[in-house]
């Protein structure tokens, strides 16, 4: 399979990051070779894969046992396919997705014994983004961490899409997310729990708070645990409302316009999903970018 050392759209999406290995799939093929999955070995490799499908295709990304794996995620225009990500046990994949076209994406994870799946997804441009997320826990002691902000503005709609299915025992999820919409933009979270029966001594926590920025804008919220274990410890919640009054009015009367302002109280709600991300360049990029729409 051809190696790829430079993509236009990787590079705007993620700044300064030096990668091992790029992927471009397009249309059926992995670096203009005509593939459907991708192997993955080795320690703290960084991956960077780009959507440039026209139509949906589904890749397979194997990663292999005891491997550390960095993924950065985007899609050209228009772009569209599903990924399913094979975590061989006590792997570890901290994957990045930023969304600044539009792009519909579908994710499948499965995950085996030990491993641990860290994912950040981040709509932050394009008339519509669609990420469709899916976690299979084949094997206890799976650990997955999900978090991400979309933000829909002027005539744009943003949806992120979860399901986790705790299929066996002592494995945990942490989920959260958060919403800014303004204009009349349109946003959706739903996400789905799953606890089988036999998966006793599950840990799950779901959380989604939106913020409101305009009469017009829309976030529908829709957090749900189906539970079928009595040994688990899982809770979930949700809150959609407008930027606080009081505290914008205190900011103003001391001098701060009405936009900074604003800028500062909204960085500040999304700060806690932005400080999950390790890697700081991209932390102070997408941070720069909310600022920046916000204006």
């Amino acid at each position: 399979m051809g190696k790829v050392t430079e993509s236009h759209v990787l590079s705007q999406s993620f700044p300064d990051i030096s990668f091992d290995e790029v992927y471009v799939l397009s249309n059926g093929t992995v670096n203009g070779e005509r593939a459907d999955s991708f192997p993955l070995q080795g320690e703290k490799l960084t991956i960077g894969v780009c959507f440039c499908d026209t139509q949906s295709f589904s890749y397979t990304l194997t990663i292999a046992e005891d491997s550390h794996i960095n993924l950065y995620v985007c899609g050209e225009e228009d772009s569209c396919g599903e990924l399913q990500i094979l975590c061989g046990e006590r792997s570890e994949c901290n994957q990045i997705v930023i969304q600044q076209n539009t792009t519909q994406q579908t994710y499948t994870i499965n995950q085996q014994k030990d491993s641990f799946f860290k994912a950040g997804f981040f709509q932050l441009n394009g008339k519509k983004n669609v990420v469709n997320l899916v976690v299979n826990k084949e094997s206890e002691q799976a650990n997955t961490d999900l978090y991400g902000v979309f933000m829909p503005m002027q005539d744009e709609i943003h949806e992120i899409i979860t399901r986790v299915n705790h299929d066996a025992p002592e494995c945990e999820t942490n989920e959260l997310f958060r919403g800014i919409a303004d204009d009349n933009g349109e946003g959706t979270f739903s996400g789905l729990i799953y606890v089988a029966k036999d998966s006793q001594k599950t840990s799950a926590k779901q959380q989604n708070r939106n913020i409101l920025l305009s009469k017009e804008a829309r976030i529908h919220s829709e957090p749900q645990l189906e539970i079928y274990a009595d040994d688990v410890v899982c809770n979930h919640g949700s809150s959609t409302g407008q930027i606080d009054a009081e505290a914008l009015w205190y900011m103003q009367a001391r001098g701060i316009d009405k936009v900074t302002a604003t800028k500062l109280l909204v960085g500040g709600f999304a700060n806690d999903v932005l400080e999950k991300i390790s890697d700081e360049k991209i932390r102070m990029f997408i941070s720069k970018h909310i600022s920046e729409k916000l204006a």
